[in-house]
């Protein structure tokens, strides 16, 4: 690779990183979803990517987008021989980060698509919203709200006000 490409991947990859994890919302909407498995939940559990498996996913691409940052600066600043070992590194880098880039753009659009199946078709799931009986929305399917939710409101999203 060329400084030029070296550059761009030094640059790129905070970004990339940034996009996978924290502009989308990911984070937020992970921790609403009930994720259990399909044999524990036979009707709205997952087949593979429990709250574990995205947990340890996340976090090695996102360990393996600094290392290739780190990787990519070194190599600029003569620190590092440049190879085909480091080349394939980077390059392995970046086809993994944008394969999941593509992935979770593909799912937030099926996602955000989806027809919502409710008892009243006009209406439509907010993914953490309450509705009268206390019932969260999360994304695809409805789930109760956790007991302090029902009684005090969302903590979180509305905050107490000062009088």
């Amino acid at each position: 690779m060329n400084d030029g490409a070296l550059a761009t991947v030094a640059q790129v990859y905070p970004v990339l990183l940034l996009a996978l994890m924290w502009d989308s919302r990911f984070l937020r909407d992970l921790r609403q979803q009930s994720r259990r498995p399909r044999r524990e939940d036979p009707v709205h559990g997952v087949l593979f990517w429990t709250k574990k498996r995205v947990r340890i996913y996340s976090l090695v691409v996102a360990s393996l987008l600094i290392g290739d940052t780190g990787l990519a600066v070194l190599e600029l600043n003569d620190q590092v021989r440049r190879g085909w070992v480091t080349t394939a590194l980077l390059l392995a880098g970046l086809a993994l980060a944008l394969g999941t880039l593509l992935t979770r753009i593909v799912v937030d659009v099926f996602d955000a698509t989806q027809e919502d199946v409710l008892d009243a078709p006009h209406e439509r799931a907010v993914p953490g919203a309450l509705d009268a009986g206390g019932i969260q929305s999360c994304g695809r399917r409805w789930l109760p709200a956790p007991p302090d939710e029902k009684q005090a409101g969302n903590p979180v999203r509305d905050p107490p006000r000062d009088a």
